[in-house]
């Protein structure tokens, strides 16, 4: 048994649709929803989406490689409550299924996401290899599907807080079925996950990264940066840096009131948090002049896909970006 990566062949995705009442998107919905039509549409025309939608007028677009599935959900972060994929001895799909606690209660509603995964086993007939009553969101893990995990203590230890870094260590490498662990400090500066570590780096596959990367000393990111560097530099991985925007901020316009958010707050945007579709890259873009920059930057690293640019300011300010709405799935 084994934790798939990121990167592996896929041929189907699962999204969430986003809805008004969440608690990540309030006045700014509209541009939201807009932003997630354009990923599911472009995703389609390459592979089969798996849309979990409350009921299915709420989608009315029609695509043959569209399949809707209805199912209640407080919030749209597939990568975070989505069953994880584990692959068993004989090659076969199962799904892996932990606790979730909204982000350590940061957001006021999540009794539903708390029960997507198993419903989502149920209603698709996958098959479940266990389930963990640790917190566990999707996006505070990534794997090179060869044994090793990526976490971040900032983000682990702080859902879990009445286990030990040992016991979350033990259950990891139990359920997953990975030998070791890469410990992380800190995530992303202004990361409303708690440090989500598909913030913080990417793997290309299981021997090349990218990570985020800053020259300038008074981004908050400088010496984070400069720690995830450091640790896998050590245990001998190419690493590849994609230099962080300028610093993005809240306006006054895109607050929440449930989030407690406020004008001129740090927003935690990059590039790394895209999704790799096997043949092309949904990299996140946000309209400046650095976008350009990293695009052919992708194109270099990436020569043998497309990079398809997708503005996704208002995905990020709901608290994440496209790796966190889509979760690579099999529906058999």
């Amino acid at each position: 048994m084994r934790i798939v990566a990121d990167f592996e062949k896929h041929d189907r995705v699962l999204i969430f649709y986003p809805y008004a009442n969440s608690s990540s998107w309030q006045s700014y919905f509209a541009e939201t929803r807009n932003s997630f039509d354009q990923v599911i549409l472009t995703i389609a025309e390459y592979k089969t989406v798996i849309l979990c939608v409350r009921d299915k007028s709420d989608f009315l677009i029609e695509h043959k490689n569209i399949e809707l599935i209805e199912i209640e959900t407080n919030d749209a972060w597939a990568r975070d409550i989505a069953p994880i994929k584990i692959e068993n001895s004989n090659g076969q799909n199962q799904y892996g299924i932990f606790a979730f606690n909204g982000y350590g209660g940061m957001h006021d509603e999540f009794e539903k996401d708390k029960l997507v995964p198993k419903i989502l086993c149920e209603k698709l007939d996958l098959e479940i290899a266990f389930e963990s009553d640790f917190v566990i969101d999707g996006g505070s893990i990534l794997t090179d599907g060869k044994g090793t995990l990526f976490t971040t203590e900032q983000c682990i230890l702080m859902s879990n807080p009445n286990y030990t870094k040992q016991q979350i260590e033990q259950e990891l490498k139990s359920r997953l079925n990975v030998n070791k662990v890469i410990w992380f400090e800190n995530g992303l500066a202004n990361d409303e996950t708690n440090g989500h570590v598909d913030n913080l780096m990417s793997l290309i596959n299981e021997n090349e990264v990218l990570i985020n990367w800053t020259d300038d000393i008074e981004n908050p990111n400088y010496k984070i940066v400069r720690s995830v560097f450091n640790l896998l530099e050590s245990e001998n991985f190419a690493i590849h840096k994609i230099e962080l925007p300028p610093l993005q901020t809240r306006t006054a316009s895109e607050t929440n009131p449930r989030k407690n958010q406020k004008q001129g707050d740090d927003l935690a945007a990059n590039y790394i948090n895209f999704y790799n579709g096997g043949d092309f890259i949904l990299l996140p873009t946000f309209d400046i002049p650095h976008d350009n920059i990293i695009i052919q930057k992708f194109k270099s690293i990436f020569s043998d896909k497309k990079i398809i640019p997708i503005y996704s300011r208002n995905i990020l300010l709901g608290g994440g970006n496209i790796h966190c709405i889509t979760r690579e799935f099999e529906r058999s």
